[in-house]
């Protein structure tokens, strides 16, 4: 299910990995808490190729970056995961340049910035992790490494860490406990779980790829305008 999730899904639209996931995460909100969309904070690792010229390669550890991003959370299965492709790929450099709008200009030059509400879901794709082959020096470690932030900063908002390794998916909800019950985080981990698999299922019955607007070169095009087109 992982290879599929990785590999054939996103095919069908033209996605990556994470488009897939946040497109689930969005369903599964709508549908335990039916809302027509959430404000997430999306967090970056940064080491994707952004900035043209860059290299990166002699480097060590993330140059992490945090953002707003508005996600869909009640559309059919097919336009919720165009919808997050087109979306996210509109933010410029993939989100690098917000910190720096938002904390570093003056404050007369930002008051759009300051009235933005407060996201309720952070949503951080870690990618896939591989061990090196024959790797007896280096291994993925399964002790605990504690929290990842200090309980009196958490106020409130839900924590998803997706995380590839060794070809398994794993999904890490936190949250406070005097904030949500447990079972309602378990029934949302359940009902992320289900999303995934339908999305899954949408994208494995798809005969052919579907472009989108951001597959083309011309900038102009809608998604409406290609459906049109290619009836």
């Amino acid at each position: 299910q992982t290879s599929q999730l990785l590999l054939e899904a996103p095919l069908a639209y033209g996605n990556e990995p994470q488009e897939v996931l946040l497109a689930a995460l969005g369903l599964s909100i709508g549908k335990l808490w039916d809302c027509p969309k959430v404000l997430l904070l999306l967090e970056g690792h940064g080491r994707q190729e952004v900035l043209a010229g860059v290299n990166v390669s002699r480097t060590v550890g993330w140059f992490t970056s945090l953002y707003p991003y508005w996600l869909s959370c009640q559309e059919p299965a097919g336009r919720q995961l165009v919808g997050v492709k087109e979306s996210l790929r509109a933010v410029p450099d993939q989100g690098l340049g917000y910190g720096i709008v938002r904390y570093l200009q003056a404050e007369s030059d930002r008051p759009e910035k300051r009235s933005l509400p407060v996201p309720s879901v952070l949503f951080n794709y870690w990618g896939q992790f591989q061990e090196a082959d024959g790797g007896e020096d280096w291994r993925i470690s399964p002790l605990d490494k504690g929290e990842d932030t200090a309980g009196e900063g958490a106020d409130g908002t839900l924590m998803v860490s997706v995380i590839v390794a060794a070809g398994v998916l794993s999904v890490h909800i936190q949250y406070q406990a005097e904030a949500f019950e447990p079972a309602l985080m378990e029934g949302w981990a359940q009902a992320y779980r289900q999303s995934l698999l339908d999305l899954v299922d949408h994208c494995l019955s798809r005969p052919h790829t579907t472009l989108t607007p951001a597959d083309l070169t011309f900038k102009e095009l809608s998604m409406e305008d290609l459906e049109t087109f290619f009836d």
